[in-house]
């Protein structure tokens, strides 16, 4: 199970490179604030964290809206 975990991780990495940085960055802010006792370096870092999911998540799911198979019936595509 570990080397699927890094596996995973390493694939979103390469593929979200800006977003991942973001996150990393947001992760270390969260590190140093928990462990120096700085509420306030934490919750930023803790915050950068979560928007950089959600927008990986919002990326993501409007990818996968916008590209649908051809020959795709819907009703969103007016056929």
């Amino acid at each position: 199970m570990n080397s699927s975990w890094i596996q995973s991780f390493k694939s979103i990495y390469r593929r979200e490179p800006v977003l991942s940085f973001i996150a990393t960055a947001g992760a270390v802010n969260a590190a140093i604030g928990g462990a120096s006792a700085q509420w306030v370096l934490m919750s930023l870092g803790l915050g950068t964290v979560g928007m950089a999911i959600s927008n990986a998540v919002t990326r993501r799911s409007i990818g996968t809206l916008l590209y649908r198979p051809v020959g795709f019936n819907s009703p969103l595509m007016g056929i």
